[in-house]
Parts: structure tokens; C-alpha cells; sequence
């Protein structure tokens, strides 16, 4: 029902899960304002609401990972996870086997190849397998340097786990392949908020003032979209690429640099995240509006 947590709180991410479930991340706008770290956790489950927990830590990603013991896995900034039952089930562990020395903090997720994977700031990455398996792949970890790269990661997205892109402030674009980090030379210098990979092996990473990057391991391009909004995330959906600012969301074809400015029929007021299943099912969570797009329809979760 509309209204349901907007009143006192505010949507922060929204994932969707299996079977019509999604799981949403809010803030209570009070503890907000005070710089309290907490994160609400709700599942929306075929039209019921179900508050699960709140957490004194702050959840940085979402993803869908569907493993045996959790459909949904959230990370927290500081490395906390909690896993997510379809039934609203709990486990709360920690995605690193060993806390990384380095300062940092978790910014974004994905899950590739069945895996859960975590990067952030102070170039902290890591995987974890459905068995439990830990695996700390930061690019020092491994031997890269990263020093004079900037201050880490925003978002990571991939093919496999032998083909993955992380990147970050100052336009960075990093690739792993399995084995070890590769900085990569990038056609912009603003900050790259998101990340995600398209069924083709392509990569689309979007960010500051309207900025808009596509390619692949060593051929990356901007697309000249001439916006100047920040765009937070994407989503591919009907065959396109869907870009998130906060004032709304608009639509890339794959063979033209412009963006069309895309109306939903709710006429939401807020944008921010974006997700999307099998290229035809698309949830846009923004602060105050949750609204999931079927191909003949809308929902309006919040």
C-alpha cells in the first residue's frame, strides 16, 4: 500500500527477489538526520509487507543470489552480511574471512557465477561462494598496487568471475580477470557511481554529471548523452539500458547516444535505484517511491 513506510522513512535500495519477492533497504528519516547507522529490512512478498530487522550497521548493496541458506544477500559498508531467506530467515556473518588491514568500506555488490561479490573504497573486494567460501581478491591482496588510482571502488558488475569491472572516482575503470586487477584507460574523469554487464559480455557504467561510459576489457568509449544530472544507477531492460538521476529515469538504445526521458504511469517523484530481471521486469526505488514495472503493467509497492 503507498504510504506504508514513506511517512518516517526513506527507500535506500530495492532487489528483486523470486516467486514476486522483493527485499527493500530504508532509513528512518529521523535517525538519518543524526548520522545514526542503521539499516531497515523489508520483505514485500506478492503485495504483504514484512519488516525483518533493523540493523546497527549500514547497508551498503542488495543482490539476489539464490543460494541454498539465502535468496537475498545484504553487505554492509563494514563488511557485515546478512543473509535472507525467501521465508524472512536470518543469518548474519561477515563477508570477509580476515578483516582487511587497509581502511575502506564496502560501496557496492553483485552476484556473478552463483558468487557474492563485494567492492568499495580502499580498493576492498571480495567473494563469497554459496558454500561459504572466502576469497579476499583486493587488487593488493593480489599483488597489484594501487597506489595514485584514486580512493577504490563504487560498484562492481561481470560476466564471470574471470571477466569483471569495478570502478570509481576519477572515471576509474579496473578489470579483473580471475587472477589479477588491471587499471584500465579510461575516457572520462568523473566520478562512475554503477556498473552492470549485459547478457553480450558488455559493460555500461554510468555517474557524475550524465556521464555514460560502454565497452569492454581495454575498449571502453563515453556516449555523449549531454545530460547534466547525476546518474546513480542502470538497469538493461526491453532490449535498452534505463539510467537512474534522482528526478528521474531515461532509456539508452544500443546503437544511439541520446537518452529518452521515460514517464511511468504512477508518476513516482523520486528516483535513485535501479534492478531489473530477464530484461523485462525493471524496480525503481527512489527516496519516497517504489514503483515495479511488468511488461502490461504497474505496481506501486510504496
Amino acid at each position: 500500500m503507498p504510504g506504508t513506510f514513506t511517512q518516517k522513512h526513506s527507500f535506500r535500495r530495492g532487489c528483486l527477489g523470486k516467486d514476486g519477492r522483493l527485499l527493500l533497504l530504508l532509513v528512518n528519516d529521523e535517525l538519518a538526520r543524526g548520522n545514526a547507522a542503521h539499516t531497515s529490512v523489508v520483505l514485500w512478498d506478492n503485495g504483504r509487507f514484512r519488516s525483518l530487522t533493523t540493523t546497527a550497521w549500514t547497508a551498503a548493496a542488495v543482490v539476489l543470489v539464490d543460494w541454498p541458506d539465502a535468496e537475498f544477500a545484504v553487505v554492509g559498508e563494514q563488511g557485515q552480511l546478512l543473509k535472507v531467506r525467501s521465508d524472512g530467515g536470518m543469518t548474519e556473518e561477515h563477508v570477509f574471512a580476515t578483516p582487511p588491514k587497509e581502511p575502506g568500506g564496502f560501496k557496492g555488490a553483485a552476484c556473478v557465477d552463483g558468487r557474492l561479490i563485494a567492492a568499495g573504497t580502499g580498493f576492498w573486494c571480495a567473494v563469497v561462494a554459496p558454500d561459504g567460501t572466502r576469497r579476499d581478491t583486493s587488487p593488493r591482496q593480489l599483488g597489484t598496487a594501487t597506489e595514485g588510482h584514486g580512493a577504490g571502488f563504487e560498484s562492481v558488475g561481470g560476466a564471470s568471475l574471470g571477466d569483471l569491472v569495478a570502478v570509481g572516482w576519477d572515471g576509474a575503470i579496473w578489470h579483473f580477470d580471475g587472477e589479477r586487477w588491471e587499471p584500465q584507460s579510461s575516457p572520462v574523469n568523473r566520478i562512475l557511481s554503477h556498473v552492470i554487464c549485459r547478457a553480450d559480455g558488455e559493460f555500461w557504467a554510468c555517474g557524475q554529471s550524465g556521464t555514460l561510459v560502454r565497452g569492454r576489457r581495454g575498449q571502453w568509449r563515453a556516449l555523449q548523452t549531454r545530460l547534466r544530472e547525476n546518474l546513480w544507477s542502470l538497469a538493461a531492460f526491453c532490449g535498452g539500458i534505463v539510467a537512474a538521476s534522482t528526478g528521474g529515469l531515461f532509456r539508452f538504445e544500443l546503437d544511439n547516444d541520446s537518452p529518452q526521458a521515460i514517464g511511468l504511469d504512477s508518476d513516482p517523484s523520486s528516483f535513485y535505484w535501479l534492478d531489473a530481471k530477464r530484461d523485462e521486469v525493471l524496480l525503481s526505488t527512489g527516496n519516497k517511491n517504489v514503483v515495479l514495472v511488468l511488461p502490461d503493467r504497474e505496481i506501486v509497492i510504496d
